[in-house]
């Protein structure tokens, strides 16, 4: 009978031991490739009506006066646009799932298209034809 005992009080160890080793490991929390801050790199335009020249002279021009939009893109996100000499933030919903994004504080903004390609954000504006392509900093 002690025997018996012993058998199952060491069956019984064994049990828990293994039952403790075989946790579900949880999910390592990774940040998603496409947070970061952005600015912009190059303009293009997107119908051929502005030559690349005179694109890349009003890159220039724009970044020796830091009036060029960017962004941070991570739980939340933020655009800082250039108003009165400075870059003001607004924040916004990044929508990767839609690839949009939207004025959080304007709930009918219809935002901005996006792609999200090898680490670049390219945002095509219709009203001015031109292509912005942000790169991480």
């Amino acid at each position: 009978m002690k025997k018996l005992i012993k058998i199952m009080i060491a069956a019984m160890l064994v049990l828990v031991l293994a039952s403790c080793s075989a946790k579900e490991k949880e999910p390592e929390n990774k940040t998603p490739d496409y947070y970061g801050t952005y600015k912009v790199v190059k303009l293009e335009s997107m119908d051929g009506s502005i030559s690349q020249d005179a694109l890349d002279l009003t890159l220039d021009q724009m970044l020796s006066k830091n009036q060029l939009f960017y962004l941070e893109i991570g739980d939340t996100s933020y655009i800082y646009n250039p108003k009165d000499g400075e870059l003001v933030p607004n924040e916004m919903t990044a929508d990767f799932d839609n690839m949009l994004f939207k004025n959080a504080g304007n709930p009918n903004d219809p935002g901005m298209e996006f792609k999200y390609e090898e680490g670049q954000i390219i945002i095509e504006e219709p009203n001015s034809q031109i292509r912005f392509i942000l790169g991480k900093q």
